[in-house]
């Protein structure tokens, strides 16, 4: 089972894995390049996966962070209170990454935010608590399984 307490797949090991430095771009003079670093990552060890917001990290969470707010403006909700909720947010590196965006460049909405995780690992619900504490309490993290979000899910 991948989601038993103990042996299952997600609480058992490490199944995602955050590089020790980042990825460094401007150095790669194409995708060989980039295939042979992401690869180098796996035989270094890696026990799990590397996820796109892992290797792209900060940048992956400003970018979805920057979609967020066009979107927001294009729909005149630009008062509204901004909730946004991840399932399965691994290490919580996204909701870091947006989160940490908002805070510097967008005050005013990042005063108005509230990122809610829902994690059925209980291993990373930790981990995501962990990551985001220099957000609390703008943040919250659901150990629990999708199907029984709805009696969690907060009001903005």
């Amino acid at each position: 089972e991948l989601y038993h307490p103990d042996r299952g797949y997600f609480n058992a090991r490490e199944c995602i894995h955050t590089p020790r430095e980042p990825l460094n771009f401007r150095a790669m003079s194409g995708m060989e390049e980039y295939r042979a670093a992401l690869a180098q990552l796996y035989y270094d060890g890696l026990q799990g996966w590397v996820t796109p917001v892992e290797i792209f990290q900060p940048w992956y969470g400003h970018g979805l962070a920057n979609w967020m707010l066009h979107v927001r403006e294009q729909h005149d909700e630009d008062e509204t209170p901004l909730v946004i909720i991840e399932w399965g947010a691994g290490n919580g590196t996204l909701a870091a990454s947006i989160m940490d965006y908002l805070q510097a460049h967008y005050p005013s909405i990042y005063d108005r935010t509230r990122y809610v995780t829902v994690e059925i690992s209980r291993r990373l619900a930790h981990r995501q608590v962990d990551v985001l504490k220099p957000h609390s309490p703008k943040t919250a993290t659901f150990w629990t399984s999708a199907t029984d979000l709805p009696k969690h899910l907060p009001t903005p």
